[in-house]
Parts: C-alpha cells; sequence; structure tokens
C-alpha cells in the first residue's frame, strides 16, 4: 500500500525530497544534542524516515538513559512525534479510485542494528509503543 506525502509542510517548504523530510525524532534529538554536548548526527542519521544510530551513539544515549531515569525518559520519549494521514487514497492499485485509508507515521531507533542494552531498547519501545496519539506535524 502506497499513501502519498507530497502536500505535507516540512520546514518551510511542501513535500518531502532526498534531503527534506519528516522526522519524529526532532524534538528528541535536539533534547539529546544539549544534553550529551553532541549533534544529533554523532547519535543518528535520517535515511528515508529510519533513523540509522550509530554503536557509539546508542551508547551514548544508553548511558544518558540509565542516568535520568525512567521519569526522565518518559519525559524525553514524550517529545516522540507522529504523522496522521486521514481519508487519503490509495494511489497504487489495480482499482481507481482506490480505497480510503487512514495511516499513522512514527520515527525509532532501530536499537537490534545497534546491539543496545535491553533496558535502554525496553525504554524506546515503550517510546513508539505506547504514546498517545498526538498529531505533531
Amino acid at each position: 500500500m502506497r499513501v502519498s506525502d507530497y502536500f505535507v509542510p516540512v520546514g518551510d517548504q511542501i513535500g518531502q525530497t532526498a534531503l527534506r523530510q519528516l522526522d519524529g525524532l526532532a524534538d528528541i534529538g535536539a533534547k539529546l544534542s544539549r544534553a550529551l554536548g553532541r549533534p544529533v548526527s554523532d547519535l543518528w542519521s535520517m535515511q528515508n524516515g529510519y533513523a540509522l544510530a550509530s554503536k557509539s551513539g546508542l551508547e551514548m544515549i544508553s548511558a544518558y538513559l540509565r542516568e535520568i531515569g525512567e521519569s526522565g525518559a518518559d519525559e524525553l520519549g514524550s517529545r516522540l512525534r507522529i504523522g496522521v494521514h486521514r481519508g487519503v487514497e490509495v494511489t497504487d492499485g489495480p482499482n481507481s479510485p482506490g480505497p480510503v485509508v487512514g495511516q499513522v507515521f512514527c520515527s525509532a531507533l532501530p536499537v537490534a542494528y545497534g546491539r543496545c542494552r535491553r533496558p535502554t531498547g525496553r525504554i524506546l519501545r515503550k517510546w513508539c509503543l505506547m504514546q498517545p496519539m498526538r498529531p505533531r506535524y
């Protein structure tokens, strides 16, 4: 299923490009960057909506999460952004007009790739699975 995102505002323009994409972790990244004194690019890179964390980035994030504890991690996780499409026609199907759908987009760190410690993975999963639906795009 393909749902178009051509008309979503991204920064000061409409629509995504290879260099200008939605980033559901922008506010989390800004907070981590300030707290760790490192640019977000030292923690992860965004590619096609995926946050690809470096091993050292996951280690820094993990140490910080241990330092701030569960309530601090919950506050940090409250900064996760999501995007919601409602009433959007699917344009990739054999029938026209296509079905109308709703879809939710969010970003997450693929922690298995970085082999982060189990408590950090648990906290990051909690952010994605338990955040209330608050569209912020």
